[in-house]
């Protein structure tokens, strides 16, 4: 039977394959990219958190974290390559790399003769020129992949009920650059057989919870035991928790969680928190009930879409199609604002997020909280 030897996450942010002088210069990067998505008023999030920020934007500060990742990082190739895998299996969220609003699998299983694994900067150079596939012009970026335990895990997952998706063919591009990050970076481009398993942890309405991705990650723990193969297999996941807009304790105490295999600490938080966009603005325009206009970003839309009018990002026409749409019929603005308020008093309010996460300590001290108390959602996971 298969054995599994290591199983090791990484980030695989921009700014771990830049050199240090590249992260003085990611500021106003950021503030666009916060403004553009919606993810709050870059000034105000400065405000907000100038009490810490500004030790850790220091130029001696920026160059420890630089040198700590890269320790760390080489770290870990050195752990991946002592473990001596036969096959890695390798977890990793798709940003419309290979997938489209045409076909969004929640989880995808990557069964393959062949895994193409351009690197992210070619990837971007190809698209540009319209080349396509100039990215694999003599097989550098092809890696053996490992269809036997690949149709494995499809079997033995979808017999643990999950409704998974698996891919053949990908296109001239490949795979995208969580996985080109864990093959240059962990993996050192030793080619080590493939079995990729990609995530949707962005675009909605199908995005796994972290609940069912933990409850994934232990079918698939036991899928890979069950396979009938003497093989050495490793598990490399590769994400991230917040990004563009830090919160390092919430970050802190999930990865504490993982240490301690605790499953609430982990899955606990309420879903929302983990939606990467939920911008404070744009939930207080809800909370006074205006009648929200948005762009149809994936970040504003998860937290508005379905309260608000949106119109096609970079389109000033549809744009102006919505307003005047919204203009010549008062009564749509007056039910948009009603249903702004309303969400934010059934999902976004502070008295149900405090509930959540009080309910999620006592889970995690193993205090029993008084059951007219405690949060629907936690009453429903006990009775599950």
């Amino acid at each position: 039977m298969a054995e599994m030897v290591l199983a090791i996450g990484t980030s695989h942010m921009p700014g771990l394959n830049q050199p240090v002088e590249h992260w003085f210069t990611r500021a106003e990067s950021d503030r666009r990219h916060i403004e553009a998505h919606g993810l709050g008023d870059y000034a105000q999030l400065s405000r907000e958190k100038a009490s810490w920020i500004a030790d850790e934007i220091t130029e001696e500060r920026i160059r420890e974290r630089y040198t700590a990742c890269q320790r760390a990082l080489a770290m870990l190739a050195e752990v991946l390559a002592d473990a001596r895998p036969d096959v890695i299996v390798v977890v990793g969220d798709d940003h419309r790399e290979v997938f489209s609003a045409d076909h969004m699998p929640a989880v995808d299983v990557h069964w393959a003769d062949e895994i193409c694994v351009p690197p992210f900067g070619g990837r971007r150079a190809g698209a540009a020129s319209g080349a396509g596939a100039s990215d694999r012009p003599d097989g550098d970026h092809l890696y053996p992949s490992a269809p036997e335990l690949a149709q494995h895990l499809i079997r033995s997952l979808t017999a643990a009920d999950f409704d998974l998706a698996y891919s053949r063919t990908l296109g001239p591009e490949g795979l995208g650059h969580a996985f080109d990050f864990v093959c240059r970076r962990v993996m050192e481009e030793r080619r080590i057989p493939l079995v990729p398993l990609l995530l949707n942890t962005y675009y909605p309405p199908n995005r796994p919870t972290a609940q069912r991705c933990y409850a994934l990650g232990k079918a698939l723990s036991h899928a890979i035991a069950s396979w009938p193969a003497e093989r050495r297999v490793a598990i490399i996941g590769t994400g991230g928790l917040t990004h563009h807009v830090i919160d390092e304790q919430m970050d802190r105490s999930i990865l504490a969680a993982m240490a301690r295999k605790d499953e609430a600490g982990v899955t606990g938080y309420p879903e929302e928190l983990f939606v990467d966009g939920t911008s404070p603005s744009l939930l207080q325009a809800m909370g006074f009930g205006n009648c929200i206009v948005l762009s149809d970003i994936r970040e504003a839309m998860d937290v508005a879409g379905d309260v608000g009018y949106s119109f096609r990002t970079g389109d000033p026409a549809d744009l102006a199609r919505v307003l005047q749409q919204l203009i010549d019929n008062p009564g749509l603005v007056a039910e948009a604002r009603e249903r702004s308020r309303q969400k934010v008093r059934d999902f976004y309010n502070w008295d149900r997020i405090t509930d959540q996460h009080e309910a999620l300590y006592r889970q995690v001290m193993g205090l029993r909280q008084p059951e007219a108390e405690r949060a629907p959602e936690m009453m429903e996971r006990e009775a599950a």
